[in-house]
């Protein structure tokens, strides 16, 4: 098997199985706050699911902030679960996003072992924060890179093999607040996850382009995001014309009061969605039986 640590000249002793790598990454509703982890059922599951996570604000916004929120794993491993506001601001303090039953979804269909590696910063846009030729500014996308690396040598350090099998953005709603970032969005999403597969090529090698499922953004709140629809429209294009690449729609999932972030029920909906694409995308790319 295949030992995932970067410029290693040897790799310990790999585990009985290949472990299966998701990455879940983007901005407010990828953390989500405003999902309450007391309306998280129980699952056995979760013991079973290696989980990762770097959470809270881009650098920019933390550094204005007298309390910064942030939710990390601390540049370790540990397993699937809510996530905790640390210092405490506002909403939840226990939280979770789509990745809790994305990741109960495909463990109880048999992907197994599983990891879940989740980036997400908010109110970040595609336009300046996660460009890949970012030299300034948050530089989000370099920091995403840093933290999948970072990950995937814990795990070689303790001894596991791995591969990464799938993408997961949820994202946009900042690029809707003005029209130019709007009207880019579509070119930005296709650099983006072009260049995405790209660096990420060393931890899913061979077998096609890596699989990316999209969370479509909701129609435009009442306030806020006017040209929102700009971004849904690109999302769709790109999701249907890039391959190995699917979106799914959430506008009839619960959300809070201000149209934007998704609830904890709309969540979990959302996590199964996000399977059941990714199912689908990897049953079209296998091989076809001689």
């Amino acid at each position: 098997m295949l030992c995932l640590v970067l410029l290693a000249a040897t790799c310990p002793q790999a585990s009985a199985a290949e472990r299966t790598v998701l990455l879940v990454a983007g901005q407010s509703n990828v953390l989500n706050w405003h999902a309450d982890a007391t309306a998280l059922p129980r699952s056995s599951a979760d013991a079973a699911i290696a989980f990762y996570f770097h959470t809270g604000a881009p650098p920019s916004k933390a550094s204005q902030m007298s309390t910064p929120f942030n939710a990390t794993s601390a540049g370790t491993w540990t397993t699937l679960r809510a996530q905790r506001q640390e210092p405490y601001v506002r909403y939840a303090r226990e939280f979770f996003g789509p990745e809790i039953s994305l990741g109960r979804t495909l463990h109880d269909g048999g992907v197994q072992p599983l990891g879940i590696i989740k980036v997400g910063y908010f109110g970040s846009s595609l336009a300046e924060d996660w460009r890949p030729d970012a030299t300034a500014g948050n530089r989000l996308y370099a920091l995403l890179l840093a933290q999948i690396h970072r990950a995937f040598a814990a795990l070689a350090a303790r001894g596991e093999s791995a591969r990464l099998a799938g993408i997961f953005w949820l994202q946009g709603e900042t690029d809707g607040a003005r029209r130019d970032s709007a009207k880019a969005y579509e070119a930005n999403l296709r650099a983006f996850l072009t260049r995405l597969r790209q660096d990420l090529a060393y931890a899913s090698p061979g077998g096609g382009p890596l699989p990316v499922v999209l969370g479509r953004v909701g129609p435009p709140p009442a306030q806020g995001y006017p040209h929102q629809e700009l971004v849904r429209a690109a999302q769709v294009r790109v999701a249907e014309s890039l391959p190995a690449t699917a979106w799914v729609d959430t506008d009839d999932l619960p959300r809070d009061t201000d149209g934007v972030h998704l609830l904890a029920p709309g969540l979990l909906s959302l996590g199964q969605r996000w399977a059941a694409a990714w199912q689908r995308l990897r049953a079209n790319s296998a091989p076809t039986p001689r």
